[in-house]
């Protein structure tokens, strides 16, 4: 099993199961203005938009893999308009949100609902 440094959500990219952290502050202040004009969807899909998805990704994999485990090459090949959108949203899972949603449903919890119960 590998170690990682940050959790995040187990992708797979290019045949390889990767975790994507969400973005630190430091990349999310560098990364901000054009995070506001991303208007990418699975339908319609910009050059300024593909080149954003690649350095969120980027960025977030760089918490947890060395540039020549992967590279930006390795990234920008296996990244297209069938996954980037999971992919962003994993990067951008603040709170870690969908991160814990994942882990509960994997263990046998089932989706949440939101909600909680203090009957006994």
């Amino acid at each position: 099993m590998e170690i990682v440094n940050v959790k995040g959500i187990v992708v797979e990219l290019g045949g390889r199961k990767l975790t994507v952290p969400p973005l630190n502050f430091k990349a999310l202040q560098q990364l901000q203005g054009r995070l506001e004009g991303f208007s990418a969807t699975s339908s319609s899909v910009g050059t300024a938009d593909m080149a954003l998805v690649a350095d969120v990704l980027e960025s977030a994999l760089r918490r947890n893999y060395d540039p020549s485990d992967v590279s930006r090459d390795f990234i920008e090949e296996h990244l297209d308009v069938g996954n980037m959108m999971d992919l962003m949203q994993a990067a951008m899972d603040v709170g870690g949100l969908l991160r814990k949603k994942i882990e509960s449903e994997l263990a046998g919890g089932g989706p949440s609902t939101g909600t909680s119960s203090t009957a006994s």
